[in-house]
């Protein structure tokens, strides 16, 4: 090799390696000296091969096959540097010809790892925003008929005396109708994009909190907590209840990792400040995560746990709570050398936001001779609340769509109404624009329920109509005692 292709051998800002007709490393630069984390003179003599995992060898084997054949390969690949952390190399190998028959290879190593895990990120963040979509139109449908289910089951319960096995129905009804409402709560947490309600959090303090929840049963499962608490650390803009959700997905995941582990079992939970960063970790020395569980770990549906154990949803959400406030949460492991997991999270300047939704207040006694009109598209919503209602002593008429309000409103005076926002084509929306402009009295009278008290949409029309509302399911109760205070008005 010449003085001049010497130096741009060394001073080349890619690894270059050159093998022998048999594998054998016969030169390498100092760039891929410094990544294998092995001297120039231990690598020399050395088969190219040596140095990578088995799977990765069958992926070198045929690029050698190729190039020796007399053609230019490229092949991607993944190692491990000096440091124990898993690179990505795109590898483009020529042959080297001499006396018209090949005896080597040349080879150019590049590190594509930041490509390759943002082109990833980037995949990751489609098919999230694919999968909420659906996910989202799936449980604005399930949320309809179990509003149905709960509203039916308070009926039953108020119907009269039941006896044991009646009660026993009706509690399991209500039982599973509630758990069923709780996996539509998550996977809509999970599909909506909105901002979080957001004031000046100490991370520090919602670790102390989160542990509170769990202390007993990690202590249980004798498992050892090292809290490493930087003082004084600098509070971030967040929404603290969705914060502590994280955390807890993560404890719990931590917990469960340590399950079967002999020996000493340890959760480590840290927070420090990284320049205008601070970032909280949940550590366990159980036996870490496989590469190929790692590169899928925020995959919304994706787990490892056993049927009924995990829904594959926990870590998805986490990973969209995370973004909305800025952050990124990540994931770091060796197989045997237990998991990472940091939330780490920007120290913000808080907003002024300081608008909140109307609160319903607590249920009141009805007044005989209430006189209401239940618009909502669904039948058994009607047909429920409608029910309720007259067990109360109050008259309601029922009806499914604004232009049937709008003919009963012409010809009847009512002390309130309860109108469901999302009604097919926006007919909710609608029939409140026609009442501020043509009936004021009726418009003020409003109590609104929708599906999804958090979507963006919702949120920004509520915000701007300045009237009570209820989520979908509701306690048939609790929409009674609101409608009555919206009439006593």
């Amino acid at each position: 090799m010449s003085e001049r292709h010497g130096r741009l051998f060394e001073q080349a800002a890619d690894g270059i390696f050159t093998v022998d007709e048999t594998g054998h490393f016969t030169s390498v630069n100092l760039i891929m000296e410094r990544a294998m984390g092995h001297r120039i003179g231990a690598l020399i003599g050395t088969h190219c091969c040596s140095l990578l995992d088995p799977d990765q060898q069958e992926i070198t084997n045929r690029l050698f096959k190729g190039t020796m054949s007399g053609r230019r390969q490229r092949a991607e690949i993944s190692f491990r540097d000096v440091a124990a952390r898993s690179r990505i190399g795109s590898i483009t190998s020529t042959p080297i010809v001499e006396h018209g028959r090949v005896t080597g290879a040349l080879c150019i190593v590049r590190d594509v790892t930041r490509e390759r895990r943002f082109a990833e990120e980037l995949r990751q963040r489609e098919k999230l925003a694919a999968v909420g979509q659906l996910v989202s139109g799936v449980a604005h449908e399930l949320n309809n008929p179990l509003a149905g289910i709960s509203a039916f089951a308070q009926l039953l319960e108020g119907a009269g005396p039941l006896n044991a096995e009646q009660r026993d129905a009706v509690d399991t009804i209500q039982m599973e109708s509630k758990r069923a409402a709780k996996i539509v709560s998550s996977l809509l947490l999970f599909a909506r994009q909105r901002q979080p309600e957001r004031s000046s959090v100490d991370l520090n303090r919602v670790m102390d909190d989160t542990l509170a929840l769990r202390r007993f049963v990690i202590s249980t499962d004798q498992i050892q907590v090292v809290m490493k608490l930087e003082p004084d650390l600098p509070h971030t803009w967040a929404d603290p209840f969705q914060l502590q959700q994280v955390l807890l997905n993560l404890l719990i995941n931590a917990e469960q990792a340590l399950r079967g582990k002999k020996g000493k079992r340890v959760i480590t939970l840290r927070t420090q400040r990284k320049g205008e960063r601070i970032v909280a970790s949940v550590i366990d020395n159980g036996p870490g995560i496989s590469e190929e569980t790692l590169s899928r770990v925020f995959e919304p549906f994706f787990t490892t746990k056993a049927v009924g154990e995990g829904s594959g949803l926990g870590l998805a959400i986490s990973h969209g709570i995370v973004r909305q406030h800025g952050g990124v949460l990540r994931a770091h492991s060796a197989p045997g050398g237990g998991a990472t997991f940091e939330i780490d999270l920007p120290i913000l300047v808080a907003r002024d936001d300081s608008s909140q939704p109307a609160l319903a207040g607590d249920a009141v006694e009805i007044p005989r001779q209430r006189r209401f009109l239940i618009v909502d598209h669904e039948p058994a919503m009607r047909q429920a609340l409608q029910l309720h209602l007259r067990r109360t002593g109050c008259f309601a008429d029922a009806v499914g769509d604004p232009s049937a309000a709008l003919a009963l409103l012409a010809t009847r005076s009512y002390g309130a109404i309860f109108l469901d926002l999302q009604m097919a084509d926006l007919a909710g929306e609608s029939l409140f624009t026609e009442l501020v402009e043509h009936d004021p009295d009726h418009a003020g009278r409003v109590v609104f329920a929708t599906r999804d008290v958090e979507s963006p949409p919702a949120r920004k029309f509520l915000h701007g109509a300045g009237r009570p509302f209820v989520g979908k399911p509701f306690a048939l109760a609790t929409v009674a005692a609101m409608l009555t205070q919206t009439a006593m008005r």
